[in-house]
């Protein structure tokens, strides 16, 4: 249930930005006339992670399966997340100079333009999302996925109300960094755990005996060093906040210092 709670927040609170940004600039730039293109991309992306979803559901029906889609999982999300890392302080500069060059077309082009941005940008975390939770679904019952995913939606619709009365109370940074490093260790989870599947199958040959097949065991499934990586999804990123919050306050006492 943590797992997906925290996927449902994380992913919910990105998408929140983008569509936030998107459209807070629209409208302090007087193009309220593109608002709607943004709404119909929402649409189109999340018709689009629903078929993704519903397609995984009806082939991930064997332990090969299984295994493939989690290590893929795994890379993808690990790709992404790092991808993320390096281009959250300029998002929203980049988002605003997208808008900027589509909606200096001239117009069913504007109006398109920002809709393909906008479904391209929130595809992208929806897909996150479902290849994620498709991922996790083989190590938690249907009512933990669906308490996790309400709890993660609720938050990030909680946080995004916060973030546009009272910006000023809420570091988006330091949650993206602090989540980030949630879904990089989550990444490593899944692709463990997908090579442990994919050695039980037996179809591989070069995992189905020898060292790889004893290290897929050890590292894999409900193995002690499995476990230990999955409650690392726990302790380190609470563990990078907290230093991270000693490391603020200790700056601020610095700046606070009388000078000698």
């Amino acid at each position: 249930m943590f797992e997906s709670m925290v996927i449902a927040f994380r992913e919910g609170m990105e998408a929140f930005l983008i569509v936030a940004i998107s459209l807070a600039y629209l409208a302090r730039t007087g193009r309220d006339h593109l608002k709607k293109p943004v709404y119909a991309g929402i649409a189109a992306a999340f018709v689009s992670s629903a078929v993704l979803g519903i397609w995984l559901q009806d082939v991930s029906d064997n332990p090969l399966t299984e295994g493939v889609l989690a290590v893929t999982a795994g890379i993808l999300v690990g790709t992404f997340t790092v991808h993320m890392i390096k281009v959250a302080k300029t998002m929203g500069r980049d988002i605003r100079e997208t808008i900027d060059t589509h909606a200096a077309k001239d117009g069913f082009w504007a109006g398109f333009g920002i809709f393909l941005f906008t479904t391209l940008m929130i595809t992208r975390e929806g897909m996150e999302t479902v290849m994620m939770m498709s991922a996790a679904a083989y190590q938690t019952t249907a009512i933990q996925m669906v308490l996790g995913i309400t709890a993660g939606v609720a938050l990030a619709a909680l946080m995004g109300y916060f973030w546009v009365r009272k910006s000023h109370l809420i570091n988006i940074g330091r949650f993206l960094q602090v989540s980030s490093v949630f879904l990089v260790i989550f990444a490593l989870h899944l692709f463990l755990y997908g090579i442990h599947e994919l050695a039980e199958t037996g179809l591989i040959p070069v995992l189905n005996q020898g060292p790889l097949h004893e290290l897929a065991e050890h590292v894999g499934g409900k193995s002690l060093i499995g476990q230990l990586v999955a409650y690392s999804m726990v302790a380190v990123p609470l563990g990078w906040l907290g230093v991270a919050a000693l490391r603020d306050k200790l700056a601020v006492r610095g700046m606070g210092a009388p000078a000698q």
